[in-house]
């Protein structure tokens, strides 16, 4: 018991200590609200990559853009009009996962053109995919009643994180 109460009345000293040197910016009244430091809301953040947690960013081998270069024998596979990547993916600790992604988070459509496209739900209106490396294939509507094949590189947007794929935006 006395060895916890010597141990928080240190913490306590070093907390009050620390408080005290933390100079505290005086608040600016007239300002108000909407003074608020910040990019102004209407402003995108571009090239902005967010990592899950615990992905170890300084990993070089797996911070190069592109997931094809730590992924193999991918495959495209339709699940209730899902395009569903897999593949094995190497994580930081050089083991091979089974990993997965489902392309309609990140790929539309626009009229019979697969884009890149958050959200874009591209298998709504696509038929048929072919993969081949990281180069993917779509049979897609254009709105006028024409199906059009059109192309996409995979490995400009998708990435392999800790061994797992996801896009980057």
């Amino acid at each position: 018991m006395v060895k916890f109460l010597v141990n928080l009345s240190a913490a306590l000293g070093l907390f009050v200590a620390t408080v005290a040197a933390t100079p505290v910016a005086q608040a600016d009244v007239e300002a108000g609200v909407d003074a608020a430091p910040g990019p102004p809301a209407e402003s995108p953040i571009h090239d902005l990559v967010l990592y899950p947690p615990g992905y170890n960013k300084t990993e070089a081998a797996l911070e190069a853009r592109g997931y094809a270069g730590t992924c193999r024998g991918c495959d495209l596979v339709d699940i209730d009009r899902r395009a569903t990547l897999y593949c094995r993916c190497d994580n930081i600790r050089g083991e091979s996962k089974e990993a997965w992604y489902d392309l309609n988070n990140c790929i539309g459509n626009g009229g019979g053109r697969i884009a890149w496209w958050r959200n874009g739900g591209f298998m709504g209106s696509c038929f048929a995919r072919t993969l081949k490396g990281a180069w993917m294939d779509a049979l897609c509507d254009d709105g006028r009643g024409t199906r059009v094949w059109s192309g996409l590189n995979l490995d400009e947007h998708l990435q392999n994180w800790d061994g797992a794929i996801g896009c980057d935006y």
